[in-house]
């Protein structure tokens, strides 16, 4: 697939390196155009002049963009866009010439939640990955992908975005500057017979911790929905409460399994709590809904419980986001 045609960039959806992915663009020859959603307006920064709209079937943005190429000189990139687009809006605005940057190795990682759910399962592999957006689901063949191996220190979602955010600016350089010099990029299908499609994760929605856990299931949960999210949840004397920077030792005594959740220790720069297969939780920053702190208020000898119910909930429950934000 060549791309040596192509005379504008259009960047869709949101990330906080637009302002990097311009400039290379530019540099490399292209102009450059930037259509978000009103919920992804405020997620960066650029000087480049910014097209808001709730849809891309909007008037606006094909009245803006025929202003400056043709369907066929444009090629598309979409960055966590709020729109599933289908073949006639590509075709209309891009000559369905629309790439998709993906952070997660596809096709094992197709969705959305993609940082959550692989710290979940303890993945450590990274992926750059640019596909073709076609009517699936991040099922379109794979342009360009670079797999690395991160870090031992990155364990929250913040980390991995921070390692990806870091990473995907000269991604996007060295594709802008092989694409303008006319590389014939091979598109690979992703199999059929493999991989797996994860929803999209709210932490205030599927954060509820499950005490029954063991160990080293219920750090990396917590670790889920650390920063930059409110943190998992649980109740502490009735009111909910978030819990961050946790880790699991063994080097405390065995716990029962009925003992799960009782604070043992105190230590006012951090709590232990029982965990169900016998370690200790060692939990640093606990607060309530308004983020504010209850590390100190917290007692030796009171239990953090999350009821049946709320993780049947959290379960059952399925989120989806459009340009206006979770519906």
């Amino acid at each position: 697939m060549k791309f040596d045609h192509i005379t504008h960039i259009v960047l869709l959806g949101a990330f906080g390196q637009f302002e990097a992915f311009s400039q290379s663009a530019l540099d490399a020859g292209f102009g450059v155009d930037i259509v978000t959603s009103p919920d992804q307006a405020g997620e960066f920064k650029t000087s480049l002049p910014t097209l808001i709209v709730e849809k891309l079937s909007d008037n606006a943005v094909a009245d803006r963009l025929n202003a400056i190429s043709k369907p066929s000189e444009r090629l598309a990139i979409s960055f966590g866009a709020r729109w599933f687009m289908k073949q006639p809006i590509r075709e209309k605005l891009f000559n369905d010439q629309v790439l998709n940057a993906h952070g997660a190795r596809l096709p094992m990682d197709q969705g959305g939640g993609g940082f959550c759910w692989r710290i979940m399962r303890g993945d450590r592999f990274g992926n750059l990955v640019l596909h073709r957006v076609n009517d699936g689901l991040d099922t379109g063949d794979l342009i360009a992908n670079e797999e690395y191996i991160l870090s031992p220190h990155r364990r929250t979602p913040a980390d991995f975005i921070a390692d990806y955010a870091e990473r995907l600016p000269a991604f996007m350089a060295k594709f802008f500057a092989e694409a303008k010099a006319g590389r014939d990029f091979t598109e690979t299908p992703q199999p059929d017979y493999y991989g797996a499609y994860l929803p999209r994760l709210h932490t205030k929605t599927h954060g509820w911790i499950d005490w029954t856990l063991n160990a080293l299931d219920l750090e990396r949960f917590i670790l889920a929905f650390d920063d930059p999210y409110p943190g998992a949840m649980t109740t502490w004397q009735g009111q909910t409460i978030h819990l961050k920077s946790c880790q699991m030792t063994a080097g405390d005594t065995v716990w029962h399994p009925w003992q799960s959740g009782l604070v043992v220790r105190n230590e006012k720069s951090f709590l232990t709590v029982c965990i169900a297969s016998g370690e200790t939780m060692i939990v640093e920053r606990v607060s309530d809904e308004d983020g504010n702190s209850l590390l100190s208020r917290i007692k030796v000898g009171d239990r953090l419980v999350t009821l049946s119910q709320e993780l049947d909930d959290a379960r059952n429950a399925r989120v989806q986001f459009d340009a206006s934000g979770k519906r």
